[in-house]
């Protein structure tokens, strides 16, 4: 069965917190449906809309946000095109296209360098446009993901098992197949800051540049393992 899903962009910029660079990743979020809203989010950046729409069920298209982000072209990683998932595009290593046609799956994308032990690693999301659809996550994951494995299945990828930890639009998070309850829902005009501290194998996600709470503390801290940031998305045509 055919689910209509929304396209997702990424943009890179530093974040604020250490001085590791970070990432943006331009993308949007709304809360699964019959949910409450009071756990829902409230817009923090300056977003520009298209003064005309097409209708009235047109969802808000994004032509500018700012979020008072840095955006420095010195980037410690980009997003990896040669493992990209075959229905992403990646412009210039920063900016990327979820199924630009239509979404039959899960794009599951990383950085082009891992975490680098021992230290602080900070970068930040924001959030342009409306989605829908099973699960748009980020987060982290070790080099023994299947990037294609999800590729014909609807999931929620980032913390489906050991090796990745994911924070869900729909506010939960996800680690070993577990879900849990943690911060808010993210959506349009938001801005999604992960902080990973490789010293104490820590993970912390901020929202609006506010503290959500220590997600996990069981990092590895094995300078063997491969930890990369990662975003996993099956929404489609969204711009």
């Amino acid at each position: 069965m055919y689910i209509p899903e929304i396209l997702t962009r990424l943009s890179m910029s530093h974040g604020q917190r250490t001085a590791c660079s970070a990432t943006d990743w331009l993308m949007a979020a709304a809360g699964p449906s019959g949910s409450s809203s009071e756990n829902r989010s409230v817009p923090f950046c300056n977003c520009e809309y298209p003064a005309v729409t097409r209708s009235r069920h047109t969802a808000k298209k994004v032509e500018r946000c700012r979020c008072g982000e840095d955006t420095s072209t010195r980037l410690d990683w980009v997003w990896d095109g040669e493992e990209a998932h075959p229905d992403t595009r990646i412009t210039n290593g920063t900016e990327l296209v979820f199924h630009p046609v239509y979404s039959q799956g899960t794009a599951v994308i990383r950085g082009t360098q891992p975490l680098q032990q021992g230290r602080h690693h900070y970068w930040e999301i924001k959030v342009l446009s409306t989605l829908a659809g099973t699960d748009i996550m980020l987060g982290i994951g070790t080099d023994k993901i299947d990037l294609l494995a999800h590729r014909f299945k609807f999931a929620s990828v980032l913390g489906q098992d050991d090796q990745s930890w994911g924070y869900s639009y729909r506010g939960l998070t996800q680690h070993n197949g577990q879900l849990r309850y943690y911060g808010k829902k993210f959506s349009q005009g938001r801005i999604i800051g992960i902080y990973v501290d490789m010293f104490r194998g820590v993970l912390e996600f901020y929202l609006n540049r506010r503290s959500q709470g220590r997600a996990y503390a069981n990092l590895p801290r094995d300078a063997a393992v491969r930890v990369y940031p990662m975003v996993c998305s099956t929404s489609a045509k969204s711009s």
